[in-house]
């Protein structure tokens, strides 16, 4: 399975913790790590709902961060650490 840039994680890292999202996202990672299973399938699900308001590059990147248990960790350590 291939990991996802490190760029764009470093990059989502900074988006949440600049929006002051980092109390919120930290357990919902924690969700995800849980039911990650069921993560990509539930973005495809929601995908159609999305597109308008989301580009779809971010949307696959999204679904494949739900997927890699590594950029999953990567994210929630570099949101821990500040972003």
């Amino acid at each position: 399975m291939p990991t996802l840039e490190s760029d764009w994680v470093t990059k989502l890292a900074r988006h949440i913790a600049a929006l002051g999202l980092t109390p919120l996202a930290l357990p919902l990672l924690e969700t995800a790590r849980a039911f990650r299973p069921l993560g990509s399938s539930g973005m495809l699900l929601a995908w159609p709902l999305l597109r308008g308001l989301v580009e779809e590059n971010t949307l696959a990147r999204t679904a494949a961060l739900l997927d890699d248990p590594d950029s999953l960790s990567r994210l929630q350590r570099l949101l821990e650490e500040g972003g």
